[in-house]
């Protein structure tokens, strides 16, 4: 029984690892016993809810936990609100918790080893994975290439064909418009001289409605004769011409005596023609007239010599 009383009084220090949670147990042997039963299970629990509860960026180092010291109250304050670990019985030593600022050595250097291990691992699968990529790549583009590389070079061939064709169209249009020009130069020429009869039809038409007025005898003009001045007893000659149609010729006189008269006289075609119509101070005389030359007299038959007559004549062709 003493050897138990002695084994009991020595403190004792246990180490457990929970998950990446170091937990320290320091105490008597009654003690350590007492916890390993629930309590330690609780307590484990309650830590694996606040290393859930802790942001996984964050590293929180492990905290040591002392037996048979007395537990300050912050520590009840710092455990999960959902599971608080059951309070240490009377007259058993209290867990103290303390937070180390740094973890050991060992284990942060074990942490940095394989962080460094991922990334190379990481950055071998990448650099495997671009290679497949590339190789991938590359097969496509070997076989892209004899794919398309004869249909690059019949359609070449069809470019080369189209041009030699577009060329040929090329010289034919040239020709033709050479061609155009020569037609147009053409249609000029035509044109103006389609001008030319078409007023040679004008005058062509403007001459036969004459030869139809003088068919009709609808055309006339007038003959050039002067007034008359003269003495008793004597005639004026006021038109001697050719005549070009057959026709008449009126003569309107206006005179001072009243022995006043037209006389008009023509040799054409073996006609003999000479007559007067007395008009007296105011009157008209019609002849009728072939082709050929033509006079036309005004005169009176007064016997009074110191009679002077002055007469004023209109002589108008119609033919």
């Amino acid at each position: 029984m003493p050897k138990e009383d002695e084994q009991n009084k020595e403190r004792s220090k246990i180490t457990l690892r929970i998950g990446e949670i170091q937990v320290e147990l320091e105490g008597t042997n009654d003690n350590i016993k007492k916890l390993m039963d629930k309590e330690l299970v609780y307590f484990a629990k309650g830590l694996e809810e606040t290393a859930k509860q802790v942001p996984p960026s964050t590293e929180t180092a492990p905290k040591a936990i002392a037996i048979g010291q007395e537990t300050p109250p912050k520590t009840l304050e710092a455990a999960p609100k959902e599971k608080a670990i059951p309070p240490t019985p009377s007259g058993k030593p209290s867990i103290l918790q303390a937070a180390p600022a740094k973890k050991p050595g060992f284990f942060s250097r074990g942490k940095k080893t394989e962080k460094t291990d991922k990334k190379r691992n990481s950055w071998k699968i990448l650099t495997a994975t671009l290679i497949i990529i590339c190789i991938v790549v590359s097969a496509g583009l070997v076989g892209a290439i004899a794919i398309y590389s004869p249909m690059v070079n019949n359609l070449d061939t069809q470019v080369a064909e189209k041009d030699f064709d577009i060329a040929a169209l090329n010289a034919q249009i040239a020709e033709l418009n050479a061609q155009i020009a020569a037609l147009q130069t053409n249609l000029a020429r035509n044109a103006s001289y389609i001008d030319n009869l078409e007023e040679g039809i004008d005058i062509l038409n403007s001459q036969i409605q004459s030869y139809l007025n003088i068919v009709y005898m609808n055309a006339s003009e007038y003959l050039p004769v002067d007034d008359v001045s003269q003495n008793a007893s004597t005639y004026t000659v006021l038109f001697e011409g050719t005549l070009k149609y057959t026709g008449y010729v009126a003569v309107s006189a206006e005179s001072t005596s009243n022995t006043t008269y037209i006389q008009l006289l023509y040799s054409s075609y073996g006609v003999n023609y000479d007559h007067n119509v007395t008009v007296a101070t105011s009157g008209i005389a019609y002849f009728p007239v072939l082709i050929g030359e033509v006079e036309i007299r005004l005169g009176n038959t007064d016997t009074y010599a110191g009679d002077f007559i002055n007469a004023t004549v209109i002589a108008r062709y119609t033919y």
